[in-house]
């Protein structure tokens, strides 16, 4: 796993649909190499063992998904990309294993290892050209997603550790789950959910179309650049899933006990304003620098929001 995640780094922000890119995607380094060579037969027997292809082939699948989403986040990879994708990662270490097995000389070894990746490179773009977002990996380029500080991220949506109700939910709270872990430590009864976090008693993997949000459940649900940045973005597509957004977006206002906030950022004023001001109270916080920040690394230059600038906001519910 430690090899195979090697190569995804190696790899990171690479277009699979520019062929001037094959040269480096199939290149191996030399320790990569001299390492596989010298132990093959004990990896070719590990990978052997009852359970071992599945699961690699699982961590492929997975580390395939989120480099699609380091890549562009707004890519949606469906259940049947990942049965592709799965296919073609169970033959590819079918191959590997036979590689390995094979004994044969170090160059023989190297030779045939670029050709299986030159190989793999082509159904890559295969699969990835056939996905139904193909046109946003074709087209966009890389785009920013930052795993910001948990104080910028608190100072951005104005919430206050000690003053914000409890139980809190961060909603796509990344990978590390990072805000938790700081909400957390400052006594703060806080949970994720995120597609690709660790899950642990207090963080939850899945897909928030997907999940069902208990009602009056949360004190605070909070989303920074996750939940409202990604309904903007469906909200300008022509084909986008606007309407399982504003679904879930709902869903999540449902899920407040009375008093509870929905903090988010960046705004939607699109649905903001139809929300009945009985039952909801909105406030709104400008974000004053949506450049650069200081700790936090790339700021918010490609989000932007409809007939207002960037900002917070905190949606309460009355009753």
């Amino acid at each position: 796993m430690r090899l195979i995640d090697e190569r995804y780094i190696q790899n990171a922000l690479v277009d699979v649909f520019d062929e001037a890119n094959l040269e480096g995607f199939a290149s191996l380094s030399p320790g990569w190499l001299d390492f596989t060579h010298s132990n093959k037969t004990a990896i070719a027997s590990a990978m052997g063992e009852p359970g071992s292809r599945e699961a690699l082939v699982g961590f492929m699948v997975e580390r395939t998904e989120r480099s699609v989403l380091d890549y562009n986040q707004f890519v949606r990879v469906s259940e049947g990309d990942r049965r592709v994708l799965a296919g073609d990662y169970a033959d590819l270490l079918d191959r590997v294993r036979r590689i390995l097995l094979n004994d044969a000389s170090f160059e023989t070894f190297r030779g045939a290892s670029r050709d299986l990746l030159e190989d793999h490179f082509t159904s890559l773009r295969g699969h990835f050209g056939s996905m139904d977002d193909a046109r946003l990996l074709r087209s966009s380029g890389p785009i920013t997603c930052h795993q910001y500080s948990p104080e910028l991220q608190l100072d951005v949506m104005r919430v206050t550790p000690g003053l914000v109700t409890e139980p809190l939910l961060d909603l796509g709270c990344g990978l590390h789950g990072s805000l938790v872990f700081y909400l957390r430590s400052l006594g703060v009864r806080a949970f994720g959910f995120d597609r690709f976090v660790e899950p642990s008693p207090y963080l939850v993997a899945g897909d928030w179309l997907d999940a069902r949000f208990k009602p009056r459940k949360w004190g605070a649900i909070i989303s920074h650049m996750s939940f409202s940045n990604h309904f903007a973005h469906h909200h300008l597509r022509c084909d986008g899933m606007f309407e399982n957004y504003a679904g879930k977006y709902m869903e999540l206002l449902n899920a407040l006990a009375p008093g509870g906030s929905f903090i988010y950022t960046p705004g939607l004023p699109f649905i903001e304003c139809h929300l009945p001001g009985d039952r909801f109270e909105i406030s709104r916080y400008e974000v004053a620098d949506p450049r650069v920040t200081a700790d936090g690394g790339p700021g918010f230059e490609n989000i932007r929001t409809i007939g207002e600038g960037l900002y917070a906001a905190r949606v309460m519910r009355m009753a």
